[in-house]
């Protein structure tokens, strides 16, 4: 697909097709699938992986989501040598963890709701 100028209100045209065209929006679609694998493809090339496993602990099925989670911009991968990629990673693991344990609370929160509501039904 060749490279157009962005759909905006000084190119109505192009901005109504991408806002309804199923055409549009599966390129667009696409394009971010394409997007994804390259950035899967590039976590692979690097020697990280043993490492961070190392450092974390974090077993190697959850490997790859905690990477994905932690999306970078080619360009940052590119500039960052393998010390500041590892620290860089390691700050968010802190986070990624920070993160699961609050879902982790909300999830049982909801789960306590449901079976509070469920025993209240049965009393009434």
């Amino acid at each position: 697909m060749p490279n157009s100028l962005k759909p905006t209100l000084a190119n109505p045209i192009d901005l109504l097709y991408q806002m309804f065209s199923k055409r549009a929006k599966d390129l667009e679609q696409l394009k971010q699938l394409y997007a994804e694998d390259y950035y899967r493809e590039k976590l692979k090339q690097g020697n990280n992986r043993d490492v961070l496993v190392a450092l974390t602990g974090m077993p190697r099925e959850e490997l790859e989501a905690f990477m994905f989670y932690c999306k970078y911009a080619d360009t940052y991968i590119n500039t960052l040598n393998d010390y500041e990629f590892l620290i860089s990673l390691l700050n968010c693991y802190d986070q990624y963890e920070r993160e699961r344990a609050v879902n982790k609370l909300i999830e049982e929160q909801e789960v306590r709701e449901k079976i509070n509501s469920e025993s209240e039904r049965f009393t009434d």
